[in-house]
């Protein structure tokens, strides 16, 4: 048939024949136009490799191959898809078989053989052999025809329909959604002579030798469509044909190889596929490996380089991460680092690559491996503490394996390693002093734990030991140097053991004196204390009745029991005996180091951190310690209500949702006060320990509310007695006495004045006391009284020693913020340039009424000289080593300035800056001096955005900016920062440097942060928070709990957990809350209060069994139960 031809155009050139594409001879067979491919087919015979095939001549295979593959097999459809009973293939019986002859290897048997009927199964040897393709492919069938595995046997192998995958992908299936939808970037090169670039004034551009483009050609061969092509052989059909492209030129000669090409130029970030920069980064690293097998850096670099590989590093913009990908990384992560634990040598090195080792592990073992992988390490290297710090955070958390006395025992055992490890000749004093930190932090740890799990007396009792071994040690045990099973040691031990047995009054109890004078006290112990019976009252409300009786006997039993005391019998926890403490009994290193102890029972009690400049950087860390900050399982009502997640829970269900919090209507609670979330995670000063809740930032605003109507986890009343024992006693110094004083104004402020010169009178020359007394009186609104003071103190601080001068410049600085919040800008002014006078007279001063409503600028001599005096002052507590005084005088020169230039706030910021770069050059650039510079200067900023009509938002916002990323888990800094933004709603900043600054997790292996969990408690307060016309609804609530706790410190957080699971019940989202609880309470093991909450807020959603099989686990998980119901399920048939 002769093709057609349009009209204009030349004919086609003719199509050659060649004797090679002649139509071979096939048998007749019937037609099968309506026939489709069958579902699945059933192939029987020998399989490739057999003995007894044939293989045609080298120089036909190929074209066997080619006539095989364009062959139709054609079959009648089966009725049922899932059936396998299809039609075999038979062989010729008329001819014999030659696979030489393509035509006559395969046919359709559409009848069927009849001894099939008789034997079953067909004649093996009848069928003709076939080859396999590979992944279960048959040589000659459709790609999407595969073995079938499952239906197959040794009878027959059975072909079904598969989806089809592309055979050009080569990378493992786990990652095959790497490459998907990624839109791949032209990028146009130029030449050498500067053309074939886009021509700005086109329209288009032109892209040329494109693939899909059809050409024309003549009759004579040439290209119809292209002036510049030629007339030789080259565009003859024949040789195009036959023409390959080079290897080593790209398709598009304007376009550069994909290879040459930056990851960049993918969207969606690099690819799987390995490019010439990453394959050279990845040889170099191995090579580095290969000149020092020993080098623990090296194999660290390639570990974390296998994300870089597989394109899921920090660069990459995927936002999920499949299960699949995550278990294949970390299956090859792990299999490196068992190679480096065997390289490296020194002890330092192997710890670090057995706990990366350890965390890939968690992804893809099961707890028994992690469990036992963890105890051969600890029992191969028994002296590394780091190590035993790890099991300890694996033992606690993992549900499977957890029970209360078998992590108590792994906590003995890390103390015994470390009392070993002291007790070593050859370790020096600042050795001693860093093992004695991680006792001290190992000790605090337990003792949570152990409080948490429902053994609150044994908690108490074990600080009460510790307090009074190494505070209240009589004189001929003070002075001995610590050996661990020493003689000396051994006396002392016996005689605390004889103290403790007496059961005299202990620290904090009422009558106690301390064991310095138990030799010589006459006294008798206390009068026995009787306990409250509980009963079940009403059988028919038992759930409801346990759960109150339970809370109330564990308020009962947060202090230890005496053997006098009437308790109950079958409760042999309430007594805590001198065998349970023996263990956690150590001497500090040094009289210096008892500042860590008091830092350790503050951090028990939920108080806020308590830093000196002596622990800066050793205990700091405790306070971010997910393990630590649960003080979120003890909140009150008033917590909840600060959060807003405020709800009533019914008899039987839960009341109507009393929700204003996602009412449209509501109005962001950030823009009205910026200390609304009350949990202190910054620097202590004088200004946030003696602040109004309203003027600024109040640190034990957290805790008052935690232990409202003494309902927390310690009895408010033992810790106050506590710490003023520790006082008189002098454990502490100024720093305890005046971070007592604060303590006493929240919860007694009619009595604090009168202990305060009661202290006074004890140190007659403390500065530092007669600051607290002064701001004391601020606080109760005796501005008279309280100016007095301080002028009082500046004038007598001229006659005492240097060191005592040095501490006047904490009452300037109280002094200044006190006229500033009272608006007495001008008379602020007026006070600091008397900094130089030897002496302050006010009887001297203008009225001070007068100038607070003008500020004018101070005569440029005296400013001057205050000035210089104050950096004087500045450079010598560098130049001694005082940074907190260095900054205090940093400080008073911000607010000089700023109110000399007219409450100039940029003005204050170049002071402030300039500063900065000072303490830079001296100390660490994260010091806690510094961290109080730029809180003073936040304040600063607050003071001037409420004081003032204009101020500039951006200068204040890059101010704040700057402070968050040098310090993302301050909650000054992201409490402001949050405040201003939400004053104007431009832009969702707040989202963006919570997400890119203080949440963001890759800061390297050896990042500058611990990780803290109180800033994901942040992130879920802004949020709550936030007006739903900013973008914050449940949705949004619940993603950033999500994140919170699906990163690594927040997983184990019980306070955070407990938040997330009221946030579900506040919406009256029950079964949501019941998956929470779930979640929370395998991820925390130990926390009672998590089981608790069903029992109180689900019974709606528990069945009988459900209750009863929680409560059998809790006996299972070994956590104290006061009052057993297991009599009561024996005798009651329903619950």
């Amino acid at each position: 048939m002769a093709r057609e031809t349009l009209p204009g155009r030349k004919p086609a050139p003719p199509v050659p024949k060649f004797a090679s594409f002649r139509p071979k001879t096939i048998l007749p067979a019937q037609d099968n136009s309506n026939q489709v491919v069958d579902e699945s087919v059933s192939v029987e015979g020998r399989a490739s490799g057999s003995n007894e095939k044939s293989f045609p001549p080298k120089k036909e295979y190929s074209s066997h191959i080619r006539h095989c593959s364009r062959s139709r097999t054609v079959v009648s459809k089966t009725t049922q898809r899932s059936s396998h009973t299809s039609v075999s293939i038979q062989p010729l019986k008329e001819n014999t078989l030659d696979l030489r002859d393509s035509s006559n290897t395969f046919f359709i048997d559409e009848v069927g053989d009849p001894q099939n009927l008789k034997y079953g199964s067909p004649n093996t040897g009848a069928v003709p052999p076939y080859f396999r393709a590979g992944a279960g492919g048959i040589v000659g069938l459709a790609q999407h025809r595969k073995i079938d595995r499952l239906a197959s046997d040794h009878r027959a192998v059975v072909l079904s329909r598969f989806p089809h995958i592309s055979s050009t992908k080569h990378e493992k299936l786990a990652f095959d959604k790497v490459n998907k939808k990624r839109v791949r970037r032209l990028r146009k090169e130029f030449n050498d002579d500067g053309t074939g670039g886009i021509d700005s004034m086109a329209d288009y551009i032109a892209i040329t030798g494109s693939r899909t483009r059809r050409k024309k050609y003549n009759g004579d061969g040439t290209n119809s469509d292209s002036s510049s092509s030629t007339h030789n052989g080259s565009d003859h059909y024949r040789f195009k044909q036959r023409t390959v492209k080079p290897v080593d030129r790209p398709i598009d000669e304007d376009l550069p190889y994909c290879t040459s090409t930056p990851s960049s130029d993918f969207e969606g970030g690099p690819s799987c596929t390995f490019t010439d920069k990453v394959q050279q980064r990845r040889v170099e690293l191995s090579r580095e490996i290969d000149s020092d097998p020993t080098r623990c850096d090296a194999w660290l670099a390639l570990i974390d380089y296998q994300d870089t590989i597989l394109g899921h590093d920090h660069n990459s913009t995927r936002s999920k991460v499949t299960k699949a990908e995550t278990q294949s990384i970390a299956d090859v992560k792990i299999s490196i680092y068992e190679k480096a634990i065997e390289m490296v040598e020194s002890l330092s090195d192997k710890e670090r690559l057995i706990s990366g080792m350890m965390d890939e592990g968690n992804k893809v073992w099961e707890s028994k491996k992690l469990s036992s992988k963890w105890r051969g390490f600890v029992q191969k290297y028994s002296t590394s503490v780091i190590l035993w710090i790890k099991y300890l955070d694996f033992m606690q958390s993992d549900f499977s394996s957890f029970r209360y006395e078998e992590v108590r025992t792994v906590y003995l055992d890390c103390l015994r390693v470390l009392r070993e490890v002291r007790m070593r000749p050859e370790i020096s004093i600042a050795d001693g002093v860093t093992v004695y930190t991680i006792q001290l932090y190992v000790i605090l740890r337990m003792t949570l734990f152990m409080r948490e799990a429902g053994f609150s007396e044994h908690a108490v009792a074990s600080w009460q030991a510790i307090l009074e071994y190494i505070f209240f040690k009589p004189v001929e045990f003070q002075h001995q140097r610590y050996q661990t099973g020493g003689a000396l040691e051994s006396h002392t031990m016996s005689a605390f053991e004889e103290f403790w047995e007496s059961e005299l009054p202990r620290i904090g109890e009422d009558g106690a004196q301390g064991w310095a004078t138990y030799k010589s006290q006459k006294g008798r112990p206390s009068e026995p204390k009787e306990d409250a019976e509980d009963t079940f009252s009403d059988c028919g409300r038992v759930s409801e009745v346990w759960i109150q009786s339970e809370r109330r006997r564990s308020l009962q039993s947060r202090m230890p029991a005496r053997t006098i005391d009437k308790v109950e019998e079958k409760d042999p926890y309430r007594v805590v005996l001198f065998s349970d403490l023996q263990y956690i009994l150590v001497d500090p290193p040094s009289h210096s180091s008892q500042e860590l102890v008091m830092t350790a029972f503050i951090a028990f009690c939920h108080l806020p951190s308590y830093l000196t400049e002596f622990i800066d950087g050793r205990s700091s860390t405790w306070w971010h310690d997910p393990f630590f900050r649960n003080e979120k399982l003890y909140q009150s009502h008033l917590f909840l209500s600060n959060w807003r997640l405020e709800f009533n829970a019914g008899e039987t269900e839960m009341s109507t949702l009393i929700d204003h919090q996602y009412n449209p209507i509501r109005r962001d609670s950030s823009t009205e006060n910026p200390f609304r979330f009350c949990t202190p995670d910054y620097q202590l000063s004088p200004c946030s320990l003696f602040a109004a809740s309203e003027s600024w930032f109040s640190a034990f605003d957290s805790w008052k509310y935690e232990c409202s109507e003494d309902r927390g986890p310690v009895e408010v009343q033992w810790v106050r007695q506590v710490l003023k024992t520790l006082v008189h006693r002098g454990a502490g110094g100024e720093n305890l006495a005046e971070y007592y004083l604060a303590l006493e104004l929240r919860f007694s402020p009619s009595t604090v004045k009168k202990l305060a010169k009661s202290f006074i009178k004890i140190r007659p020359s403390s500065i530092r006391l007669y600051n607290s007394y002064a701001l004391i009186e601020y606080h109760l609104g005796n501005a008279k009284s309280a100016e007095n003071v301080i002028v009082t103190t500046i004038n007598m601080s001229k006659t005492l020693d240097e060191q005592m001068r040095r501490e006047s410049i904490r009452l300037w600085s109280s002094w200044m913020w006190a006229l500033l919040n009272a608006g007495q800008t001008a008379f602020a002014l007026e006070r600091l340039l008397m900094f130089t006078n030897h002496t302050l007279n006010t009887n001297e001063s203008k009225d001070k009424n007068s100038f607070s409503q003008s500020l004018t600028p101070p005569e440029s001599s005296i400013l001057l000289r205050t000035q210089n005096a104050l950096v004087a002052a500045r450079d010598q507590a560098i130049s001694l080593a005082f940074p907190s005084h260095a900054a205090i005088a940093v400080e008073c020169l911000i607010i000089l300035i700023y109110l000399a230039n007219r409450r100039s706030l940029p003005a204050a910021r170049s002071v402030f800056t300039l500063n900065l770069e000072v303490f830079s050059s001296r100390f660490s650039h994260l010091s806690i001096s510094q961290e109080y510079i730029h809180q003073s200067f936040a304040r600063l900023m607050h003071y001037h955005t409420t004081h003032t009509a204009y101020f500039s938002p951006s200068m204040i916002r890059s101010s704040l900016a700057e402070s968050v990323t040098l310090f993302p888990q301050n909650t000054i800094f992201l409490s402001l920062y949050s405040w201003i933004e939400a004053r104007f709603r431009i832009d969702d900043r707040v989202r963006s440097i919570m997400r890119d600054v203080v949440l963001h997790s890759d800061r390297g292996r050896e990042g500058k942060y611990q990780e803290s969990v109180m800033s994901h408690f942040f992130a879920v307060h802004t949020e709550i928070n936030r007006s739903i016309t900013l973008g914050s609804n449940a949705h949004t609530v619940h993603g950033t709990f999500e994140r919170g706790v699906g990163s690594s410190c927040g997983a184990h957080s019980a306070g955070l957990w407990k938040l997330y699971f009221l946030f579900e019940l506040s919406r009256n989202e029950l079964e949501r809350a019941k998956s929470v609880f779930y979640r929370g309470m395998k991820a925390c093991p130990w926390a009672k209060e998590l089981y608790m909450m069903a029992f109180e807020y689900l019974r709606t959603v528990m069945g009988e069994t459900e209750r009863r099989g929680l409560y059998e686990l809790m006996v299972e998980k070994e956590l104290r139960i006061h009052l057993g119901l297991d009599e009561i399920f024996d005798k009651k048939d329903e619950w």
